[in-house]
């Protein structure tokens, strides 16, 4: 197990090595990096699925809608995120009965069920929070935010998930209609099926809700704070190196092993950069990178020029970090633990990976309509 920050950090070391040894620029770098993240957790929900493609389509779906804001994820605004993904979910079994109404006027011609529906309508608009204080505090943009993304949601998830819940309505509509050849006509035995079929959809739709937002929080956690430390990154790399180099005695930056550079830029730019972070934490999560994707030496060498870079500045320099106040509060955010993938292995020893995209394209197509009528 492993944080979603120092997943964060081994995403920021690919990206950063990418650019230093594959000589493509860091916008390339990142973005390709970052869909590589994207789907590394659209995966996950296929391997979490519960007897569908629900979660692995959903996750894909709310993701790919968040991928342009990751810069603008505050705590307050990712929690709005949650709630709203909730909300578009509840929404599913409403949809539900009106196949089940579909279905069974077929089934039984010129029938209508009264009432229509046993769900109110669902509401179309975000969750902004419960706490009225911190719904207070979001910002216009970060409303606009989260209006769009409710839109998106709530008109992707219906279509994705129509197959399954057609097969639902016609199975209900088919043990009516079945009722009905055995001479129970009675309002109270279709009212009884009504509520089996809400009650399973809300059963079903819940589950598949608390799967998306739990990998949807985590996937948010590490690509903020990888966006975050990139950007850092991108803005600062010029002063780094300048420190880097002079600590680094004997040992040019282009002399050394090209991971320890990238490893060692990266804790430098935390420490120099990100107030909110104790530099002893900088320098053991980098020598603990080293460790594990340099060689033997480099962790005493890592440890060496960050200790006297702590030694040299006491305390954070605070070099300037556009949108650092949308960045995440640790006291706010939780550092959940997560799996770590073996992407930076793949990335370093150029394996070939498994097309993701490949099976979300076969997913997308399972899910397509019936053409069939009801």
């Amino acid at each position: 197990m492993i944080s979603s920050r120092r997943l964060a950090r081994e995403w920021a070391l690919k990206i950063l090595y990418q650019v230093d040894v594959g000589k493509v620029s860091l916008q390339e770098a990142r973005d390709s990096a970052m869909e590589r993240l994207r789907m590394e957790f659209v995966q996950r929900g296929s391997r979490t699925a519960s007897g569908s493609t629900a979660e692995l389509l959903s996750i894909s779906l709310v993701t790919g809608a968040l991928v342009p804001h990751l810069t603008q994820m505050r705590p307050a605004v990712e929690r709005a995120i949650l709630l709203s993904i909730d909300r578009a979910f509840e929404a599913l079994p409403y949809l539900q009965e009106s196949y089940f109404e579909t279905s069974y006027r077929n089934k039984v011609k010129g029938s209508r069920l009264q009432p229509s529906h046993l769900l109110l309508p669902p509401s179309e608009q975000p969750v902004y929070g419960k706490d009225e204080a911190t719904a207070a505090g979001l910002t216009g943009t970060e409303r606009g935010l989260l209006q769009e993304f409710m839109r998106t949601v709530s008109e992707g998830l219906p279509p994705m998930m129509q197959r399954e819940m057609r097969r639902a309505a016609r199975s209900t509509a088919g043990a009516v209609y079945q009722d009905r050849s055995e001479g129970d006509y009675s309002e109270a035995t279709l009212i009884s099926r009504r509520r089996t079929l809400v009650s399973e959809s809300q059963e079903r739709w819940e589950k598949v809700s608390q799967q998306v937002q739990k990998q949807v929080a985590e996937w948010l956690h590490v690509g903020s704070f990888t966006v975050r430390i990139i950007n850092a990154m991108e803005q600062n790399q010029t002063q780094v190196d300048e420190v880097l180099e002079a600590l680094s005695s004997g040992w040019k930056l282009e002399r050394q092993v090209a991971v320890d550079r990238n490893i060692m830029r990266l804790a430098a730019m935390e420490m120099l950069c990100l107030p909110e972070i104790p530099a002893s934490v900088s320098i053991n999560e980098a020598v603990e990178l080293a460790k594990k994707y340099s060689t033997s030496e480099s962790g005493r060498f890592v440890n060496g020029v960050l200790g006297a870079l702590e030694a040299r500045t006491g305390s954070k320099v605070g070099l300037p970090v556009a949108g650092a106040d949308l960045l995440p509060d640790l006291d706010e955010l939780t550092d959940d633990l997560i799996e770590l993938s073996d992407g930076m292995d793949d990335y370093l020893e150029a394996e070939a990976a498994v097309s993701i995209e490949e099976a979300l394209a076969a997913a997308q197509s399972d899910s397509d309509p019936d053409l069939d009528s009801d």
